[in-house]
């Protein structure tokens, strides 16, 4: 079974990078975290709400 994936691009560097659906619905959609992590520049780019109801 294949599994979907996004490109979130970094706020910072502009890198993008794959994000698979299940990391999507295991951890973007819960309100405790607080948004990902650049694998390029390591700053966390952070989800605000109406970012959040896009996804």
């Amino acid at each position: 079974m294949k599994k979907d994936s996004y490109l979130f691009f970094c706020k910072v560097c502009g890198v993008p990078q794959k994000i698979t659906e299940y990391v999507i619905e295991q951890y973007l959609l819960n309100n405790s975290v607080k948004g990902y992590y650049c694998s390029n520049c390591s700053t966390l780019n952070k989800l605000k709400d109406c970012e959040r109801l896009l996804l």
